[in-house]
């Protein structure tokens, strides 16, 4: 019985051991939302991106859910305690009422996909 209690002991510290080695990202913002703008209004704001973890965050891309969408990183690789800015734009020409789009990025995290909410109502020029 003793056995089988340090044999899971070991285990589990070892797996939450080998989780706390990760990069850990963490937005300075999770959700951006512009409020009541007129149609046709380029969008722009930036957001931080954390490496909270103590080994290296590789970002191995940056997307968005919506070509009115845009989203570009100033770096891939940050190292730990560091941190890099997210550039986000969002191109209203077209839209009218509630918009919400999405900036993804995939990770070496344990989560690998987050996500930034960007939102507006758009309402006629």
């Amino acid at each position: 019985m003793r056995t089988k209690f340090c044999i899971v002991l070991v285990s589990l510290l070892t797996f939450s051991c080998s989780h706390k080695n990760n990069p850990v990202l963490e937005f300075s913002e999770y959700s951006v939302d512009f409020g009541t703008v007129k149609e046709g209004t380029l969008l722009s704001t930036s957001v931080t991106v954390y490496n909270r973890g103590i080994s290296e965050l590789t970002i191995r891309s940056v997307r968005t859910d919506c070509s009115c969408t845009n989203a570009t990183l100033d770096k891939r690789r940050i190292e730990a305690e560091d941190s890099a800015t997210l550039y986000l734009s969002l191109d209203t020409h077209g839209k009218l009422g509630t918009t919400e789009n999405y900036a993804i990025l995939e990770t070496n995290t344990d989560s690998v996909i987050h996500y930034i909410s960007i939102s507006s109502e758009v309402v006629p020029h």
